[in-house]
């Protein structure tokens, strides 16, 4: 019997193309490799469907509370997994209740990444990271706990690494640009690479126009909302990247990278360890980006070691460990040996743990 899955994410202005896309690799693995029939749901304003052309899902689009459209939507459905993959600051406190009543009908509850407030009702949590989440010591989480590098969701469609004889840098500042990257980097940009340097700026469906300088030392090339980013990242000599799932899709085409959070402190972790890795250059902040960027226009050799250590690193991605979870989650299949990876102990006791890199 095929399994029906409902996928409910958010996705919008104020929240990015992150979560949606990243969901959507994983639900068409579940089509492909389980042959789940799947409803996929983005909560939010102005998301354009024309995203989801190329699978094997019923996407649709809705507005509203989380909660009150997880409701509505399983109200007259059994479904055997709901997935979820929210921006927490819109999750509103009804949202355990509802999920209190799906478990109820026997649904499993699969969440990407995190989901403060209903842990103890989370029946595999799957972390798109290579390093294990420390969980703060009072949840009450008990269920699965997958994350690794196989735990990646890209949406990469191209293969192959960009030529050393195309200088092009390809800049992107998330779906949304949500900290305004657009307002000051051009000028930084502008200010630090080396003349005559092309500059292929992406503003995403959901950001302000950039503010390009009135007097360019380099050429901007402006791509707005362009559909799927594989084809420019292809092209591109190197990139620059605000860390997210792009940063990912990127070293994942091979593309060496610098890569910098404006989020304040919450991602230094993974940087921390991206960088120890020779992953990518992390910079500090924008304008340390655009020093490192110029930097590694000139530096061919350590442009060929980034793409390599990111060639050993990231090679599984489109969604096959998440099938393979989704599927012992369904069948009640106890995991392998527990990871020695995480950084409380107690919680390698508690909880079901696999790792992909095992």
């Amino acid at each position: 019997m095929q399994p029906s899955v409902l996928f409910v994410v958010h996705a919008g202005k104020d929240v990015g193309l992150g979560h949606l896309t990243r969901s959507l690799v994983a639900a068409q693995s579940l089509v492909v490799r389980l042959g789940a029939q799947v409803d996929f749901v983005a909560v939010g304003d102005d998301v354009d469907d024309s995203i989801a052309r190329n699978t094997k899902v019923h996407f649709s689009v809705t507005q509203g509370q989380i909660d009150v459209a997880i409701d509505r939507l399983t109200k007259n459905n059994q479904y055997a997994v709901i997935c979820l993959d929210l921006f927490d600051p819109f999750v509103t406190e009804g949202l355990g209740v509802v999920l209190e009543n799906l478990r109820v009908t026997g649904c499993k509850i699969v969440v990407i990444d995190f989901l403060a407030g209903v842990e103890r009702l989370i029946d595999l949590l799957y972390v798109p990271s290579f390093i294990a989440p420390t969980l703060p010591e009072f949840i009450e989480f008990e269920g699965r706990l997958a994350y690794g590098w196989n735990a990646y969701l890209l949406n990469v469609l191209a293969e192959g690494q960009a030529s050393d004889q195309l200088e092009a840098v390809l800049v992107l500042t998330g779906g949304g640009d949500v900290t305004r990257l657009g307002r000051t980097w051009p000028t930084i940009l502008n200010e630090h690479l080396p003349r005559g340097s092309t500059i292929c700026w992406v503003t995403g469906p959901f950001s302000e126009r950039p503010i390009f300088p009135d007097s360019c030392r380099v050429d901007f090339i402006e791509h707005v909302a362009p559909n799927g980013l594989s084809p420019l990242m292809h092209r591109s000599a190197i990139a620059v990247t605000v860390y997210g799932v792009s940063f990912f899709e990127l070293i994942a085409h091979r593309v060496p990278t610098v890569v910098f959070s404006p989020y304040g402190g919450k991602d230094t972790r993974e940087l921390l360890e991206i960088a120890r890795q020779r992953l990518a250059l992390v910079a500090s902040d924008a304008e340390d980006a655009a020093e490192k960027v110029a930097m590694l226009l000139k530096d061919f050799e350590l442009r060929a070691e980034l793409s390599s250590n990111a060639r050993d690193k990231l090679k599984n991605f489109d969604g096959k460990y998440f099938a393979q979870e989704v599927e012992l989650l369904l069948a009640e299949v106890s995991p392998g040996p527990t990871s020695d990876k995480l950084h409380r102990p107690a919680l390698a006791n508690k909880n079901k743990l696999t790792s992909s890199d095992q």
